[in-house]
């Protein structure tokens, strides 16, 4: 007999175990691999290749996730001490049972940290025409800080700006480079490429004392 599935949840969250990449990463990337550690503010933050990714407030906020009535306050709680059922997946059973949850979708919490995010607005359908230089989409001030502090490495846009060009405070441009994340503009194709499962390379000329340059920007399916 089929089993009716009446309540699924759609965008479940694991906790991942701190010493996943210690255990599993591939040898030949073990030096490389994401590292955690205490920031100068106490807080427990993911190292990776020397850069802090993720909120300022700590990951130990994730922990929080499907607490109820305001019992724990994300800016104390440890990482290590956040709900069980986030890694133990006996113990999330028993919480999707109290839920009256039949099934989820579970998505990694840390791993979405890093990486290139690419925002894509389909605005390359008006690449070569004057259609492109007007009243074109782009970041807010607020989206630029969301990104910086959920971790992303490179932030890219297939528009002809990532800012407002009618702002001369350039807000995006100064959020994203003060922080050390690279920007990639007038992207195509971004629709011919998955939500997730990919590499994106921006593959820059040999120049220096620029502040704009083209780039060779491709991105590889995941096998």
């Amino acid at each position: 007999m089929a089993r009716t599935y009446n309540t699924i949840d759609a965008d479940g969250h694991i906790l991942e175990p701190l010493d996943l990449w210690d255990k599993y990463i591939d040898p030949e990337y073990r030096e490389r691999r994401p590292r955690f550690t205490i920031d100068e503010n106490g807080k427990e933050r993911l190292k990776v290749e020397g850069k802090m990714l993720g909120n300022p407030r700590g990951i130990g906020s994730l922990g929080s996730v499907g607490v109820r009535q305001g019992a724990v306050k994300p800016d104390t709680l440890k990482y290590a001490e956040g709900k069980k059922g986030g890694f133990d997946p006996h113990a999330r059973i028993v919480d999707m049972d109290a839920d009256g949850i039949d099934a989820a979708f579970l998505y990694p919490s840390l791993g979405l940290f890093a990486g290139a995010v690419l925002v894509h607005t389909g605005w390359d359908r008006h690449w070569r025409t004057d259609r492109y230089f007007e009243d074109h989409p782009f970041l807010t001030a607020a989206a630029a800080a969301f990104l910086r502090d959920q971790g992303a490495l490179l932030v890219g846009i297939d528009s002809l700006n990532i800012d407002d060009i009618a702002d001369m405070t350039r807000p995006v441009h100064s959020i994203l480079l003060g922080a050390g994340i690279p920007i990639v503009e007038h992207l195509t194709c971004l629709d011919a490429l998955p939500d997730k499962g990919f590499r994106f390379s921006a593959v820059p000329p040999k120049v220096s004392g620029m502040g704009t340059f083209p780039v060779r920007a491709l991105a590889r399916l995941d096998p």
